[in-house]
């Protein structure tokens, strides 16, 4: 006959206790849900971030574009009136400063019909976040016969 060994009575314990914990206990479950619902937060605050961004990024671009026509305009300001307006749904605003020039290089100014003006473009860069994009450029502005 064989001879059959028996484990030791601690041994047969924890198998007893071990063979009736199929699952989770309702505590484990609970905080491993926790645990999900934190990380999804987390991911979901991170997704929008990223949308926000790219909004952002995209109303900056806009409004750069429309920076760069205004710049590019040769009626806007050709005699160095300021000016305002909306363009692609974007306010912008144009203002002219004179440029200091250094003594001696002004000439007679009988003779200019032009003079160097600083043209100041500001545009609405987003109707959300009130971002304001500014861009500056030296433009010749036609002097009038009567300013002289």
């Amino acid at each position: 006959m064989p001879r059959v060994v028996h484990p030791p009575i601690r041994s047969v314990r924890i198998l007893a206790r071990l063979r009736g914990r199929d699952g989770f206990t309702l505590i484990e479950a609970l905080v491993a849900f926790v645990v999900l619902a934190l990380v999804m937060v987390a991911m979901q605050r991170l997704a929008v971030g990223n949308v926000d961004g790219a909004l952002r990024a995209a109303e900056r671009v806009e409004a750069t574009r429309v920076a760069e026509t205004l710049l590019s305009s040769r009626a806007l300001g050709a005699r160095g009136e300021p000016a305002e307006g909306r363009l692609e749904n974007h306010g912008w605003s144009v203002r002219f400063e004179p440029v200091p020039l250094a003594a001696g290089t002004s000439g007679d100014i009988g003779a200019r019909v032009f003079e160097p003006m600083r043209m100041i473009v500001t545009v609405q860069a987003g109707e959300r976040r009130g971002g304001v994009l500014t861009a500056e450029a030296i433009r010749l502005v036609r002097i009038d016969r009567a300013e002289r």
